[in-house]
């Protein structure tokens, strides 16, 4: 959650160079062939793509044209060629013109089906890509909320139809938020948490508190409420931020539900992994690991919430079981062998570090590696830099450093009481 683990908009900057690559493919003929590759092969390739991406485009301009003649300007069949135009404009990179079909086809959708169809959902999906692409976070922001209100219209808040919708918009939302961390936007987490306990919700009321399709669920609701609490220092500071990509102010109702979520980060979270926990335990379908991964979120949640004694009998707890139950498939001292960085972060590299000597540094992603001290109570002491790319760079030293000094680490454990380890060594890459 520190300025260590941003991820840069990886996302947004993959989409981006694919629009580049795409926009390629319909430079006029002079330029294209100022830029083909010395392979003959590949510039035949390339060329043929912008053919047969020329080919398609006509011909969906062309049936527009010829559905216009016949029928006018607002017949039902204009809605899905410009879906399929506006599509193959969004292939293309051309994204502007893309919305402008897109938006076409949602107006004639709604002539001819009404404006609470569902059959305009294909058309929104589409124009929320594009908007995506084109990083106008607000028009994205409408064509999200506009396909959860037609889903509502249509099913009601409680029907098991709308979990699809749900889980997509929470997932999104929680990507977003994650996407642009620190710029301190929150209503992402509102949003995401609504929609994660809605669903939950409609899972419990339908098939039972304890069905298996509830984990996912559970899971991204838990970091939600993660995401809430680490939240906490940035919350003064939002409505001030003028420099981000997507500053939307929140109005008071909104920080008041933020407020309210946040001093309830730690039990949500706690009721949600207690629920997994449960959930494994009546599951005759779930494997040992499942259920002390469970057991381990629990202990590891107390841990990152300061709960050191609660966290240290549950670690103990789980240690004990697995050495009495003798099982083949985990082994007690191995589990807790080394220290676990918390939370498990997808930007910790585990990797061995291995020293690259040759190769070119322009494919390296930024990188410190790190050894350090962590205590039995998952503090980390004696901070010294091993190595690191590029060298000497005085901010990444500051970031890892200020991470170390505010992370947890669920400790090593030696015949089931936690123990201090002396230099452990972690990677931290800077994508």
């Amino acid at each position: 959650m520190s300025p260590v683990h941003r991820k840069q908009k990886t996302g947004k900057l993959c989409h981006l160079r694919q629009a580049l690559i795409a926009a390629l493919l319909v430079l006029p003929l002079n330029d294209a062939l100022a830029n083909t590759p010395d392979n003959p092969a590949a510039a035949e390739n390339t060329l043929g793509q912008a053919e047969i991406s020329d080919q398609a485009l006509q011909g969906y301009r062309d049936g527009i044209t010829d559905l216009e003649a016949e029928y006018g300007p607002y017949h039902g069949q204009l809605s899905q060629q410009l879906m399929s135009l506006g599509q193959q404009y969004r292939q293309q990179g051309l994204l502007d013109v893309a919305r402008e079909a897109l938006q076409r086809a949602m107006h004639i959708s709604r002539i001819n089906s009404g404006l609470y169809s569902l059959e305009q959902a294909p058309i929104l999906k589409e124009l929320a890509q594009v908007n995506d692409l084109r990083r106008d976070w607000d028009s994205l922001d409408a064509n999200q909320h506009y396909m959860y209100w037609i889903h509502k219209r249509n099913y009601g808040e409680n029907d098991p139809r709308m979990l699809p919708v749900l889980n997509e918009l929470g997932r999104w939302h929680l990507q977003a938020y994650e996407d642009h961390h620190n710029e301190g936007n929150a209503e992402h987490l509102l949003r995401a948490h609504d929609y994660h306990r809605q669903a939950i919700g409609i899972v419990s009321s339908h098939y039972g508190d304890l069905d298996p399709q509830l984990l996912d669920y559970l899971n991204s609701y838990t970091a939600i409420n993660y995401y809430l609490a680490s939240h906490q220092m940035t919350l003064y500071q939002e409505v001030d931020r003028t420099d981000s990509a997507r500053n939307l102010d929140m109005d008071n109702e909104d920080r008041r539900r933020l407020i309210q979520y946040i001093n309830n980060s730690y039990r949500n979270g706690k009721k949600s992994i207690d629920q997994t926990i449960r959930i494994h335990q009546h599951n005759e379908q779930a494997s040992l690991v499942d259920k002390i991964n469970a057991e381990l979120a629990m202990a590891d949640w107390n841990l990152l919430f300061g709960r050191w004694h609660t966290a240290t009998e549950l670690y103990k707890g789980i240690y004990n079981q697995l050495k009495t139950s003798l099982t083949p498939k985990l082994d007690a001292d191995n589990l807790f062998a080394k220290p676990v960085p918390l939370p498990r972060l997808p930007d910790y590299d585990d990797a061995e570090h291995t020293h690259q000597s040759s190769g070119s540094s322009k494919d390296v992603s930024p990188y410190i590696v790190a050894t350090f001290d962590v205590s039995a109570r998952g503090s980390a002491r004696n901070i010294e830099f091993v190595d690191e790319y590029p060298k000497e760079n005085t901010q990444n030293r500051i970031d890892v450093r200020r991470t170390l000094k505010a992370s947890k680490f669920r400790p090593r454990l030696e015949g089931g009481e936690p123990v201090q380890t002396e230099r452990f060594t972690q990677k931290f890459v800077f994508r």
